[in-house]
C-alpha cells in the first residue's frame, strides 16, 4: 500500500490564504501523484470559501461517517499553530510540522520545545526568514516550500498601464484590532478625511470579498494599504503586487525576503503608521506627476509577483516528499 499523505487543517471556516494553501497543497500532491487527504476534526466541516476540489477526511466521523486515523507508515502534516494539539500528539505515524509564520510557533508552549521533542521528523517552510528562525530556535532544518499566489490575480502585462481607478484598499486583519493595534483605525480615518476633502479619489476596505471579486478590485484599483504587522508571507501585498496594485505595507519581518521599499513597493517599518501615511498623501496629491516612475514600480512588482506561480510550488513539494519519502531526513 502506498503512503498516504494527510494535510490536519483547522475547522475554521474564515477565509485565510494560508489556510488555503493546505488545500492547495493536497491538490497539487494528487496531481503529482501522490495519495493525499485534507485532515478536518469533526464531519462534515470543509472550508466553504475555497474552491479547490480535494478529498476531505476528518478524525471524528460523527455517527454518519467513518473516522480517519493516520497509520504508522502514514504522514501527517501539521501547520505550526496545531503543533502543539493533543490529537496531534495521540496519532501514532510519521509527522511533518507546515511552518507558515514564524510569531505563532512559541505561543502554545509553556517553554521553547523543539519540534524533534514533539516528534516532527521534518519541516516545511514558506519562507526564508521562517526557515532560518526554525534551524535556528525549533531544532529542525526545514526545506522552504514557497507559497503561490492564485492565478487570477495577475493581470495581464499589457494593462499594467491601464488607466485605474483612483480608489485606495484599505487591508488590516480583524484579529489585530481586536488585540488594541491601532493603525488601521488612525488609517482609515486620516484617508476618509483626506477622501472627502479631494473628491477625487475612494476609499474602500477590502473585507468582505471572495477570493476572485478580491482579484477584480485589486486589477482595477491604485493603490492599497495594508497595515498587518505580523506576517511571513502577507498574502494580499503579494496579490495587490500580481494584479498592479501598488501596496503601502509594514516590512512585517517578512517581507524582507521579497520587497524593496521604493522599487516594488512602498515599505515602512511596523507601525510607522505617521511617516506611512504621508507618503501615502503625498503620492496620492502628485499621483499624475509620477506616472511614469509608478509604471515602473508596477513592472517591477509583477515581475516580483511572477516568483510566486504554482508550478515553483508544486516543484519543491515534489522535491521534499521524494526525499522524504525514499528516507531522507531534513
Amino acid at each position: 500500500m502506498s503512503t498516504r499523505i494527510y494535510y490536519l487543517a483547522p475547522d475554521y471556516d474564515v477565509p485565510s490564504w494560508g489556510n488555503g494553501m493546505l488545500y492547495h497543497h493536497v491538490r497539487l500532491l494528487r496531481e503529482l501523484g501522490f495519495e493525499s487527504f485534507v485532515l478536518h476534526q469533526r464531519a462534515p466541516f470543509r472550508m466553504s470559501w475555497i474552491d479547490v476540489d480535494v478529498p476531505i477526511v476528518h478524525l471524528d466521523g460523527g455517527a454518519a461517517e467513518r473516522h480517519v486515523r493516520p497509520e504508522p507508515g502514514d504522514v501527517l502534516v501539521v501547520p505550526e499553530v496545531q503543533a502543539h494539539s493533543a490529537a496531534v500528539a495521540a496519532i501514532h505515524c510519521r509527522k511533518v510540522v507546515f511552518i507558515q509564520g514564524g510569531f505563532l510557533i512559541l505561543t502554545a508552549f509553556d517553554r521553547a520545545n523543539t519540534y524533534p521533542e514533539l516528534g516532527f521528523e521534518a519541516a516545511m517552510a514558506v519562507m526564508p526568514h521562517i526557515a532560518e528562525i526554525v534551524a535556528h530556535h525549533c531544532g529542525i532544518t526545514p526545506a522552504i516550500v514557497p507559497p503561490f499566489i492564485a492565478s487570477y490575480f495577475f493581470v495581464d502585462e499589457n494593462r499594467l498601464d491601464s488607466l485605474r481607478r483612483k480608489r485606495i484598499l484599505l487591508v488590516g486583519k480583524a484579529e489585530y484590532r481586536k488585540a488594541g493595534y491601532l493603525d488601521f483605525d488612525i488609517a482609515r480615518k486620516l484617508l476618509e478625511r483626506f477622501v472627502a476633502r479631494r473628491g477625487d479619489w475612494e476609499l474602500l476596505e477590502l473585507a468582505g470579498f471572495d477570493h476572485r471579486r478580491t482579484a477584480e478590485i485589486m486589477k482595477e484599483s491604485a493603490v492599497m494599504l495594508n497595515v498587518n504587522s505580523l506576517e511571513s508571507f502577507n498574502a494580499q501585498v503579494a496579490e495587490a503586487m500580481a494584479a498592479g496594485c501598488l501596496p503601502f505595507c509594514y516590512e512585517a519581518y517578512g517581507g524582507r525576503d521579497y520587497l524593496c521599499s521604493g522599487v516594488n513597493a512602498f515599505v515602512w517599518p511596523n507601525n510607522y503608521v505617521y511617516p506611512l501615511l504621508d507618503q501615502l498623501f503625498e503620492m496620492l496629491d502628485s499621483f499624475e506627476d509620477r506616472s511614469a516612475k509608478l509604471a515602473t514600480m508596477r513592472r517591477a512588482a509583477r515581475k516580483t509577483a511572477d516568483l510566486f506561480r504554482e508550478e515553483g510550488t508544486a516543484r519543491e513539494l515534489s522535491r521534499f516528499y521524494e526525499e522524504l519519502l525514499c528516507g531522507h531526513r531534513y
